[in-house]
Parts: C-alpha cells; structure tokens; sequence
C-alpha cells in the first residue's frame, strides 16, 4: 500500500504542475501566424519585383508583431486585428499577381490577345505595387511603435493611432479590390 501510494504522489506532482504551467500559457496571446510561402513569379514578370518586396514586408511584420504583442503598449487584440487584415491583404495581392501572371501567359500565346492584354497587365501592375506600398506603410507604422521607451504617452498613443489608421486604410484598399475581384468574375 505505501509502495502503491508514493507512486502516485510521484506522478500526481508533475500533473499538478503541468496544469498550472496550461493555465499559464492558456492566459497569454497566441502568437501571430508565420506569413505562408510565397511561389515568386517569373523574373520577367511585371508582378516580380512588387511581390518580392510584399514576402519581404510579410516577414518584417511578422517580427513586429512578435514584439508588439509582448510589449505592453499596444492591446494583443489590435495586434491580432492588424494581423488579419494584413493577411487578408497579402492574400489579395498574391491573387491579383497570379491574375497577372496568368494574362502574361496569355498574352504570350497570342498576338491578337496581347495587344488587347498590354494596356491591362500594366495597369494591374500599377495597382498591385499601389497595394504593397499600402502593406509597407503598414509595417513601417508598427516598426515605428516597436520603440516607445521615453515618449511621452501623447507620442505614444499618436504612433498607435497612426498604425490603426495604415490598418484601417490596407483594409479599406483590400476590400475593394476583393469586390472588383467578384464584379469581374461575374462578368467573365
């Protein structure tokens, strides 16, 4: 019985710790999701040089979001919320390249279609590099509010503010273009 029972407490304290060590981890934010693989189109193509630049960005705020959700001045719920919509956004650009790389190849194929692609595929173009340099102004406002040591708290809640405002504005810019995206495809 002795021998049975101190068996037991041996593997009772470790399960009570382990419980203890849950509810810890239970009570702090998850952390945000790595930014997915990005497949870069073809050097040749015009959506090369804006999605480079848009994986770069990804994985830059993917950092800043690790800090600001272990800093104490932004709220994980407006991090969290940033990091959606910049999902959302990233997600948008990636199909609007792909579309891009797709009337390329179409492009290719026939000369006929080309002079009617041409004008298009620079436009959609303009509008993707448009799209990151709205996800840049993004990362640059949560990189700004990664150093708020010795603000004052006005300074503070004006870099917040400014990092609501490129969330608000990434997502306002993606929610139009994903509705462009399903008048097209209803036409199409």
């Amino acid at each position: 019985m002795i021998v049975t029972g101190g068996g037991a407490a041996v593997f009772a304290v470790p399960a009570v710790l382990a419980i203890g060590r849950y509810r810890r981890l239970k009570a702090q934010p998850m952390p945000a999701a790595r930014p997915a693989k990005t497949v870069l189109p073809h050097r040749s193509s015009a959506s090369f040089e804006p999605m480079s630049r848009l994986v770069g960005a990804q994985s830059s705020l993917y950092e800043l979001t690790g800090i600001l959700m272990r800093s104490e001045f932004v709220d994980p719920a407006e991090v969290a919320e940033t990091t959606d919509v910049a999902s959302s956004a990233a997600r948008a650009l990636t199909d609007m390249a792909a579309d891009i790389v797709a009337m390329e190849r179409a492009a290719e194929g026939s000369a006929r279609a080309a002079s009617h692609l041409t004008a298009t595929i620079a436009a959609a173009a303009v509008e993707l590099d448009n799209g990151v340099d709205q996800y840049e102004e993004l990362v640059a406002a949560a990189a700004r509010l990664t150093s708020p040591n010795g603000l004052p708290s006005s300074a503070v809640e004006g870099r917040k503010a400014e990092l609501i405002s490129a969330t608000d504005r990434l997502e306002g810019w993606a929610s139009a273009l994903a509705e462009l995206a399903a008048i097209r495809s209803r036409h199409l």
